[in-house]
């Protein structure tokens, strides 16, 4: 085994930051200057939780629905500037932006379908957006990680002091407040797991919440520009476990994992991203021989707390039959069929099955294509390149994916959780073209 990196290239890893000269002399002024990016400003209206809402007329905008929609500038002066370049991933990503409209037009009305649509559509194409824009800067990562650190720090501390406190204080102070939102997971659940309380935060559920703080260890685990910033995310990341969900968890170890073992590669010569999924392909296709239900029955009923795996199952079982019966819109908002034993619940906890349940195959398919793809390519780069800028922006981002890649089949994403989602889809596709354009840094 050889080292692949010298200690001059090990100094250029301890320095992923700009130069100093590019460096604003005051760090406050620098972070204030952060807070004006659409990705920032967006980020902290996270913090506002479902019970701030706005209505215009029947449509309810959310803290950070207000936000996506005051980037609507910033996005057209993006492409005036001609910091957007079309790719055909592109058109999957309207596609399963635009089938919403027609899917809920189908089964309300005209007005119906974009009442209802029309907020599908606008998160993720203002989202997806700001996120091709933003990273035409191949610094940008850096710049939004360091803004956004004490809003990841503080939700972390929310996850820890409700948890442990027994109490969800963050939004029971809003409801306080404000009253109850007509959000789904508008009503607080209080459920222990483990002896411990599930948090919430601001978030709409405590799943949500786990998965998004913890999609932060790979991001902020390679960046050592300053230690004491890259400690700090990975720690408030390791937050997610004042969730106790099954599905932040998972993101979390994942996310861990990956990251050590895209560490070991820089100093392990035969270990490889290729080599790493042919393992894990073969390790799945091991699985799927020998179990008796294959691997996503292992994936479902083994990765979810208490019983609730055999549920999960049932929920494929049942809904991919309501697919196969409605695959053009779907079912829109009626109950799924079930035997009466399985309870009234009508949740679907898991991502694409329920667009495709709720919406049709148009409004889940061409978003998962765009997903594995962005997703595959990304790592693909990983292998190819071993400078600065793969070691702390692609590969973080491919990992980060990843893990909502996976967690996409124990639950369903939306609002707040789909739209980080959507933005590292975003981000990743662009650097893909800029890295075939050949105008990453290095």
């Amino acid at each position: 085994m050889t080292s692949r990196i010298s200690s001059s290239q090990s100094a250029q890893l301890r320095n992923l930051a700009p130069s100093k000269a590019k460096k604003s002399s005051n760090p406050v002024i620098e972070t204030l200057s952060l807070l004006a990016l659409p990705p920032v400003f967006i980020f902290y209206a996270f913090l506002l939780p479902p019970e701030f809402e706005v209505y215009f007329g029947p449509v309810r905008f959310m803290a950070y629905r207000i936000a996506l929609f005051a980037s609507i500038p910033w996005i057209i002066i993006g492409l005036i500037n001609g910091r957007f370049k079309p790719h055909i991933i592109d058109l999957f990503v309207l596609t399963s932006a635009i089938w919403p409209l027609f899917a809920w037009g189908h089964h309300k009305d005209f007005f119906g379908g974009l009442e209802t649509g029309g907020a599908t559509f606008s998160d993720l194409v203002l989202t997806w957006m700001v996120a091709r824009i933003s990273f035409s800067d191949p610094h940008i990562l850096g710049k939004i990680l360091r803004a956004i650190l004490p809003a990841v720090i503080f939700i972390a501390c929310v996850f820890f002091v409700e948890s442990l406190g027994g109490r969800l204080i963050y939004r029971e102070t809003f409801q306080a407040l404000l009253g109850s939102s007509a959000e789904r997971g508008g009503a607080l659940s209080y459920e222990e797991r483990l002896g411990l309380l599930r948090a919430f935060g601001p978030f709409a559920h405590p799943i949500h919440a786990g998965i998004l703080i913890a999609s932060f260890a790979p991001l902020y685990l390679p960046r050592i520009t300053k230690k004491w910033s890259s400690f700090s995310g990975l720690l408030s990341s390791i937050g997610a476990i004042f969730t106790v969900s099954s599905g932040a968890i998972l993101s979390l170890i994942i996310g861990i994992t990956f990251s050590a073992y895209q560490m070991l590669q820089l100093r392990i010569n035969q270990l490889s991203w290729r080599l790493f999924g042919v393992s894990l392909f073969l390790f799945l296709l091991f699985l799927q021989l020998v179990s008796q239900n294959g691997v996503l029955s292992i994936i479902v009923r083994y990765l979810a707390f208490g019983g609730s795996g055999y549920f999960r199952l049932l929920i494929w079982e049942y809904c991919l039959i309501e697919v196969k019966n409605f695959p053009l819109f779907g079912i829109g908002s009626r109950p799924w069929s079930r035997p009466l034993w399985l309870g009234s619940t009508d949740t679907i906890d898991a991502h694409y099955l329920a667009w495709a349940t709720t919406m049709g195959l148009l409004a889940a398919i061409p978003l998962l294509i765009a997903a594995l793809y962005i997703n595959i390519r990304l790592f693909g780069l990983g292998g190819k390149n071993k400078d600065r800028y793969t070691i702390a922006t692609v590969i973080p981002i491919a990992i980060a994916i990843t893990l909502f890649n996976i967690s996409a089949f124990l639950v369903a994403y939306w609002t707040v959780l789909l739209v980080w989602y959507i933005f590292l889809l975003g981000a990743g596709l662009t650097i893909i073209q800029m890295q075939s354009q050949r105008k990453l840094p290095h």
